[in-house]
């Protein structure tokens, strides 16, 4: 008789965005307590995913206690209502806990998107790097690529900034020179901001490691080591060569007319 391994693949955990230093996103608690009416409280976000929260409060509840949640940022406008199972509680400092939930419906992946390019949560465990960068991109209802600012990227997304709105869903072929080396791109998000539409996308082919090699361009590294390759003697001679202009105009007006 052969024996044949089956192997369990565990349940991919959702992306955990951990709320940025400096920022405040209260978590508002709605509770129905037996006989007692409802009574709500407010507490402080911690880090949050697409199917639960983690947040610091002033009063105590009990696992297994439905609540009512809703999440509110005053730097970023978007609201989310949901139901709240709590998962766990314990004591944190200044007499506060710490308490973990459940959400029902998930807090949606595309808002998540954006607050991390808002600066108001990260992903620690997959950093969003700065780019800046200008590339192509070629978008499914264009003709022809035009030329757009890379904003950020991380491992699963990135963000680009347009001069011409682009409607989410549409899917955009993005690469610096090599249209053959290129990386795949469907839009969650659309904003305006400074006069720009920036698009939040997600990856969806292509080797995403493209972009980090792209943000290491030679000819932008040539750039950066022709500034950073100035001796402070050079330095030293450049202003040596400004104080003797200066100096020269100086003694031309006071000399006799």
């Amino acid at each position: 008789m052969t024996e044949t391994a089956i192997t369990i693949q565990a349940p991919r955990r959702a992306p955990r965005y951990f709320v940025c230093k400096g920022q405040q996103v209260p978590i508002h608690v709605e509770r129905q307590n037996q006989g007692l009416g409802i009574s709500q409280f407010t507490g402080r976000l911690l880090d949050i995913s697409s199917s639960g929260i983690r947040f610091i409060a002033d009063t105590h509840v009990e696992s297994g206690e439905e609540t009512t949640l809703r999440i509110a940022s005053p730097a970023f406008d978007f609201e989310f209502v949901g139901i709240g199972t709590i998962r766990w509680i314990r004591p944190a400092r200044n007499d506060e806990w710490q308490i973990g939930a459940s959400l029902s419906p998930e807090f949606p992946p595309e808002i998540l998107e954006e607050l991390c390019v808002c600066k108001v949560v990260e992903r620690r465990d997959d950093p969003r790097i700065e780019a800046d960068i200008e590339v192509q991109a070629h978008w499914e209802t264009d003709r022809q690529p035009t030329a757009t600012r890379l904003v950020n990227f991380s491992r699963g997304g990135l963000c680009l900034a347009t001069s011409e709105p682009r409607g989410v869903g549409y899917r955009v072929r993005i690469f610096l020179n090599d249209p053959n080396d290129a990386v795949l791109g469907r839009a969650l998000w659309t904003r305006e901001e400074n006069g720009e539409h920036l698009v939040g996308c997600e990856v969806i082919g292509g080797d995403a490691a493209n972009l980090r090699k792209w943000t290491e361009n030679p000819h932008l590294a040539q750039q950066v080591e022709k500034v950073e390759s100035i001796t402070p003697w050079q330095r030293l001679s450049e202003w040596a060569a400004l104080i003797a202009v200066a100096v020269s105009g100086v003694i031309v007006l006071l000399l006799p007319h």
